[in-house]
């Protein structure tokens, strides 16, 4: 199973958080579900690689702005990197171009919330 979800919980688990305040658990949550719905679904027309960076570059970019709005812009490539290189060790993240489909990648590409990201993959 495809675990997106972690990859950007680690990702971005430590990253903007002024010290002494409690980690975001709603962010945390969120990244477990994308994972989760990324892994099971659809198996028609599989993507490359390059595809599923991409699913989760844009997850991380509407996480960001959803439940860290005030972050800045380095911050932000701070998540991304951070989620890269996660991906890149994780190997069920491996399997996304397997588990994710051409109609899912698009609708979830357009997708303008996680919420609707999310629904686009399952």
């Amino acid at each position: 199973m495809l675990r997106l979800s972690n990859v950007v919980a680690s990702a971005t688990r430590n990253s903007s958080s002024p010290r002494g305040s409690k980690p975001n658990s709603r962010w945390l949550l969120l990244a477990g579900h994308a994972i989760v719905i990324i892994s099971l679904a659809g198996c028609e027309k599989p993507l490359l690689k390059a595809n599923c960076e991409e699913l989760l570059l844009r997850y991380v970019d509407l996480l960001a702005a959803s439940d860290r709005p005030d972050s800045t812009s380095l911050e932000r490539l701070r998540f991304r990197q951070q989620a890269r290189e996660k991906a890149a060790k994780d190997p069920q993240f491996a399997q996304c171009s397997k588990s994710v489909n051409r109609r899912q990648f698009d609708c979830a590409m357009n997708a303008q919330s996680t919420d609707d990201f999310e629904r686009c993959l399952m």
